[in-house]
């Protein structure tokens, strides 16, 4: 396959699998999964992708890694747009990371609590921020056809059911338990665990990082709960957010 630079690379069309990450944390932890790493200098970009990747192998599938330069909508609008330039034959792409804001979920009409640690796979993506703010902090977001993203194929919907099963979801339990120990396994993440459960704390949804009353700070105790440039520098520990302030949660209580 030809480059910009007018040499011949292997051929790129054998990667069907992308995998997308915004910190280096996260990159780490997919980097460590894969059983062989390639030379990605062998298989080129196409001429103005600028991303950077890692290419190879997992179990049977050949795999993109592509880093973010930067957390935001626009630089993975930017990379997604680069990597079909460089890698059409993609099928399938994941982001895979860090999940924040996602205290539980609804589960056969119950809400199952999720904590630090958890493992968590969606099933589709939602554009948060489009849609409409109206009086009151109140917003909806946009639901026509024309506003939502395109349906997933239905060779991925079909996966996703299966995996949602009785047998699907434990055989995938059972093999994220064997990869997530086999990655224990590597020197560089022998230390890496679950964090405890005291560590996740969870704060009401009206709950707003300031000095408490026990550090009167004018600012922040003014009418309509503004926060100061020193309270938003300064960490939970630090103000105390915990006392008094913290979700207990069914978890906790059941150790």
């Amino acid at each position: 396959m030809n480059t910009a630079h007018g040499t011949t690379h292997s051929d790129r069309s054998k990667f069907e699998v992308a995998i997308i990450c915004a910190l280096e944390t996260e990159s780490t932890a997919v980097e460590a999964s894969f059983d062989e790493v390639y030379d990605a200098s062998l298989y080129g970009h196409a001429l103005g992708d600028t991303n950077a990747y890692t290419l190879g192998r997992i179990g049977e599938h050949h795999v993109v890694l592509v880093y973010l330069p930067s957390i935001g909508k626009a630089s993975s609008a930017s990379a997604a747009a680069g990597l079909r330039t460089s890698f059409s034959s993609i099928r399938l792409s994941l982001l895979v990371g860090i999940c924040g804001g996602a205290p539980s979920r609804q589960e056969q009409g119950s809400e199952v609590e999720i904590f630090l640690g958890d493992i968590i796979i969606g099933t589709g993506v939602v554009q948060y921020d489009l849609g409409r703010q109206y009086d009151g902090g109140r917003s909806v977001r946009r639901n026509t056809v024309h506003d939502n993203m395109s349906r997933l194929p239905p060779e991925i919907r079909s996966l996703l059911h299966k995996s949602q099963a009785g047998l699907g979801r434990r055989n995938m339990q059972e093999k994220a338990l064997l990869y997530i120990n086999s990655i224990h396994c590597k020197d560089e993440f022998a230390t890496w665990a679950q964090p405890a459960l005291d560590e996740d704390i969870l704060y009401p949804a009206e709950f707003v990082h300031r000095h408490r009353l026990l550090d009167y700070c004018a600012d922040c105790e003014a009418p309509g709960g503004m926060t100061c440039s020193g309270a938003r520098q300064a960490t939970c520990e630090e103000l105390r957010c915990a006392e008094g302030s913290k979700v207990l949660r069914a978890r906790h209580t059941h150790r």
